[in-house]
Parts: structure tokens; sequence; C-alpha cells
């Protein structure tokens, strides 16, 4: 390999790297719950916290109440890269939980979830993820 090629192949790398640690921002309209924490609706910062592969951590900060939370993830058994940045939550007649969270041109991640109860609905919901052009303390 020459020179210019691995210069090439280590840049696209750290561009990579660069590019999944990115601090994005969500607006969940509702109450929810993560790693076992009730969560309150409102403007949050998502990151990821860790990459140790097979898990990843990300943080979870309320902009206003300043509340955050660093939840363990695990891959996800749908295998195709994500097209758009998400919060994926699973509902239920008792609430919601974050189920899943999603990046561009990375498998998807998981969190832990209870399964329904017999006969109760379930419904996911998907809570759209921007960059966030600012720190919230990270």
């Amino acid at each position: 390999m020459t020179r210019t090629t691995m210069m090439t192949v280590f840049a696209a790398a750290a561009m990579t790297v660069a590019a999944h640690a990115q601090e994005m921002k969500a607006n969940v309209p509702f109450d929810f719950s993560v790693a076992g924490t009730r969560m309150a609706s409102g403007a949050y910062t998502v990151k990821q916290h860790s990459d140790t592969s097979p898990t990843k951590s990300y943080v979870l900060r309320n902009a206003s109440t300043k509340k955050a939370i660093i939840a363990i993830t695990s891959a996800s058994l749908n295998h195709a890269e994500s097209g758009n940045a998400k919060l994926v939550f699973r509902c239920w007649s008792s609430g919601c939980a974050l189920a899943e969270v999603h990046q561009p041109g990375v498998w998807p991640r998981q969190f832990p979830t209870r399964a329904p109860k017999s006969g109760e609905g379930e419904r996911a919901v998907a809570v759209h993820l921007t960059a966030s052009t600012g720190s919230a303390g990270f």
C-alpha cells in the first residue's frame, strides 16, 4: 500500500469516527423510559458515549432539566444501514420506552425494552434527530 493510499484510508476512517460521535438533537413530545429510568418530554441531546463493540453506549441529556443518562445498546436485529437519523420508541398504553437509535450509514442500535403484556397493543414512534450546532456540556 502506498503512503498516499494509507493516508486516504486513515482520513476516511477518522471522518467516519467523527461522524458517528456527532452530538445530535431530538424533541421528544412525550415522557419515556430508558435503561429503567423515566425521562421527561422535551429537547434532548444524544451522543455516542463509547464504542466497545459489540456494545455501544449513548448519553441522553434533557436540555431543560439537565438530567442525563448513559444507556447501553446492542446491535439491532435489523441489519440494514440506517437512512435517517432517528430515535425509535416502543409505546404501549402504559407509556413509551426508547428502543433504537439510527444514524446514517450505521446499523441501528437497540436499547433493552420490556415485552408487551398480554393483550397490550404496541406501536412504534419515530422522532427525528438533527445535528447539533453547539455543545451541551459533554
